[in-house]
């Protein structure tokens, strides 16, 4: 039997020989792979080609000669385990690098079998996924790091065992954490920081705006931040998120956040404060993504809550994503504030992604607006 591991060609490009010898194919349900996809794949391959003569020539066919796509005839749509002969292989879902990325584990070996959710020796393929599937990588990496495994099969790169093995789980986590910081793969990284500059550049031509404060005849003023204020910014935050002090199982991040990570952030894109008669009474912050805006810290003092702050800081950064050139907007939330989850549903955000919080009790939750 074979078993392919993920979606990529280089994955089930031999799929087609095995099956006609007769081996059955086992893979991810998800695995739908065309004639088409081969075909972009060695045209791709040539066009890496440096000689222009071998180029034209498309020398790229040779590695690929007399192989044709076969998806796999056994579609795997649950975890389960293989008897092979009394040895138990547990089939393991491990998305991230693509969707279709699954693992085996033989637990009497402690060996686990993982395509290219490891990978070793250099930069993992982060080109085709986004943000989400990034974080479900990470979530796979802590699925197979707690199987303790004695030996990992990488997709590609050295066999990995004893003090190696802890050694690749960190060195992928700090690539993916990375990645998710910037929101670009650390192979592209080089294109996008002069766009992030000529963009952060556009930042001060946001323009100041009105809103409707509920039950006021006076306005809301939304602007950006002034470069003095990082003080007041922090200190809005500091008594928004100190009305959840005691009521959340895993403490707000913002409650101990320092000066130097409130600036570290503010230069990746910058912060706007909503003031109304005179008085700053909510704040959020902004970070340009290469995909997206990336919106955090959203601010309302306790007694300026249920007026309508929230919403009009929400609309403003609408503004400021287009004013930057962002199709989409991102946030982060908990399940421990269903008032924000609701907030940010009835502003257009759905849910795409969530997972456990690494330190209790709790839910991390990404939602997405497209504009």
């Amino acid at each position: 039997m074979l078993i392919n591991t993920e979606r990529h060609l280089d994955h089930i490009g031999g799929n087609a020989f095995f099956r006609e010898q007769g081996f059955p194919v086992w893979g991810h349900a998800g695995i739908a792979r065309r004639e088409e996809d081969l075909a972009e794949s060695i045209a791709e391959y040539n066009r890496c080609i440096q000689n222009p003569v071998r180029r034209e020539a498309a020398e790229g066919r040779v590695f690929y000669r007399d192989t044709h796509v076969a998806n796999p005839d056994h579609p795997i749509q649950a975890k389960f385990s293989f008897d092979l002969g009394g040895l138990e292989a547990r089939v393991i879902f491990t998305p991230g690098h693509t969707p279709t990325n699954i693992s085996v584990f033989v637990p009497s070996e402690g060996v686990v079998y993982c395509g290219d959710c490891v990978v070793s020796d250099y930069i993992p393929n982060l080109e085709a996924g986004t943000l989400d599937d990034w974080l479900r990588w990470e979530q796979s990496l802590d699925r197979l790091e707690k199987l303790n495994p004695i030996t990992i099969m990488p997709g590609h790169g050295a066999v990995l065992q004893g003090q190696r093995t802890g050694e690749e789980f960190s060195r992928l986590r700090h690539i993916l954490a990375e990645a998710g910081e910037s929101g670009c793969p650390p192979t592209r990284l080089a294109e996008w920081l002069p766009e992030k500059a000529r963009l952060l550049g556009r930042v001060k031509d946001l323009p100041p705006r009105q809103a409707k404060l509920k039950n006021s005849e006076s306005p809301l003023e939304i602007k950006l931040m002034e470069p003095g204020e990082v003080d007041l910014l922090r200190e809005i935050m500091l008594k928004a998120f100190g009305d959840y002090r005691g009521k959340l199982a895993v403490p707000a991040t913002a409650e101990s956040e320092g000066p130097a990570r409130t600036r570290q952030a503010l230069a990746e894109g910058g912060a706007i404060i909503a003031r109304w008669e005179g008085q700053a009474v909510g704040s959020a912050r902004f970070q340009l993504k290469p995909g997206f805006l990336y919106v955090e810290r959203v601010s309302v003092l306790p007694e300026f809550k249920g007026k309508g702050v929230g919403s009009a800081m929400l609309e403003y950064m609408e503004i400021v994503a287009r004013h930057l050139e962002r199709p989409m907007l991102r946030l982060g939330t908990r399940g421990s504030m269903p008032r924000n989850v609701e907030l940010y549903r009835r502003h257009g955000y759905e849910i795409v992604s969530t997972w456990p919080h690494s330190r209790g009790d709790d839910t991390i939750i990404l939602m997405l607006k497209t504009l």
